[in-house]
C-alpha cells in the first residue's frame, strides 16, 4: 500500500503542476511580472496537493496504517508554504512592483512597511 501511494502522489504533484502551469498561461495578465507568476504557480501546486491529498490521507485513516506520521508532516509543509506565500511572500512581491522608489532595497522596505501597516491595521480593527 505504500508504494502505491508514493506512486500515487508523485502522479497527483505531476498532474498539479501541469493543471498549474495551464491555469497559469490562460488566466495571467500580461503585466504581472516573472517572479509573482512563480509565487502564484508554486502556491497553486501546493493548494492543489493539498486538495489531492486528501482521499489518500483518509484511506490511510481509514486503512489505520503507520504513514499517517509522514502524512502529518506533508499536511504541515503544504499549509504552511500555503499560508506564507499566500499572507507573507505575495503581497510583498505586489506591493514591492507597486513602488515607486528606485533601489531594490528602498522597494522592499517600501513594501515591508505597506504591508505591516496594513496588517497591523487589521490586525487592530479585530482586536477593537
Amino acid at each position: 500500500m505504500f508504494k502505491e501511494g508514493i506512486f500515487l502522489i508523485c502522479f497527483q504533484t505531476v498532474v498539479s503542476i501541469f493543471v498549474s502551469l495551464g491555469l497559469l498561461v490562460y488566466f495571467k495578465n500580461p503585466q504581472v511580472k516573472v517572479d509573482v507568476l512563480i509565487t502564484v504557480m508554486i502556491g497553486w501546486i501546493f493548494g492543489f496537493a493539498g486538495i489531492l491529498l486528501l482521499p489518500y490521507d483518509l484511506s490511510v485513516a481509514i486503512v489505520n496504517e503507520e504513514t499517517v506520521s509522514n502524512l502529518k508532516v506533508m499536511w504541515e509543509i503544504i499549509y504552511w508554504t500555503t499560508f506564507s506565500l499566500a499572507w507573507i511572500i505575495l503581497p510583498i512581491q505586489l506591493e514591492y512592483h507597486d513602488s515607486g522608489h528606485f533601489t531594490p532595497t528602498e522597494k522592499f522596505i517600501d513594501a515591508l512597511k505597506k504591508n505591516l501597516i496594513f496588517f497591523g491595521s487589521i490586525g487592530l480593527l479585530l482586536l477593537i
